[in-house]
């Protein structure tokens, strides 16, 4: 038949497309890490002798598949790239920033962050730094309160940033908030997106699973409150 696409050149054409896929997703996540790890905000926190650097979504293949952040949340059109962590300890207690590109794919209107989106970058962002201040590193979020500021746009770079406040026994209090990432400048002006407070509670037992993750890594169990 003339015209007629054979089964051969259909796998030919497939494999094509998923080549051309394949080197896209690849430049695409080249381009972020670059634009990341060239910016003055990390260069600046790289520079510090008591800052932790550490990648919180590279998890093992098996725990990755069933977490929601790591598993669901993750991939070329959502988080194409594992963000990027900091962890300080100052005086006043400890400190994260996180940095990370947001894909499309979670929006709740068009274009525009799922507030459930939001909420959980919030909520894994601020018990990540609230889990340094316990003694088993590992708590759950008892409370989570959320003022969404303004509209956060998809296709951008974002800065996270998470703070102990005070601990009461098992209870660590922190705050976190959300901000436009700027590459080039770490003195830019502030402009919160999003902000919140929560109380998280540390375990007084530790699942064998968040153990496994813990000896192999200590920053990860941050992810699995």
């Amino acid at each position: 038949m003339v015209g007629a696409t054979t089964p051969r050149s259909l796998l030919s054409a497939t494999m094509k497309d998923h080549t051309q896929c394949g080197d896209f997703q690849g430049d695409l996540r080249g381009k972020i890490q670059s634009v990341i790890e060239n910016s003055a905000l990390v260069k600046s926190l790289r520079r510090r002798a008591n800052c932790l650097e550490s990648r919180p979504l590279s998890l093992p293949d098996d725990v990755r598949r069933e977490h929601l952040v790591a598993g669901l949340m993750s991939g070329s059109e959502s988080i194409p790239v594992t963000p990027y962590s900091f962890l300080e300890q100052t005086q006043e207690g400890y400190k994260l920033t996180m940095i990370l590109y947001v894909g499309p794919n979670l929006s709740g209107h068009p274009g525009w962050a799922h507030g459930g989106f939001i909420a959980t970058l919030l909520d894994e962002s601020i018990a990540r730094c609230a889990f340094q201040a316990m003694p088993t590193k590992v708590g759950v979020t008892a409370n989570l309160s959320i003022n969404y500021r303004k509209p956060i746009q998809l296709r951008q770079y974002l800065v996270v940033t998470a703070r102990t406040v005070r601990t009461e026994g098992r209870k660590v209090f922190a705050e976190g908030w959300i901000e436009k990432f700027q590459a080039d400048d770490d003195n830019y002006e502030q402009e919160i997106l999003a902000e919140a407070s929560a109380v998280v509670v540390s375990l007084q037992q530790v699942s064998s699973e968040v153990s496994l993750i813990t000896k192999c890594d200590t920053p990860n169990i941050a992810f699995f409150h």
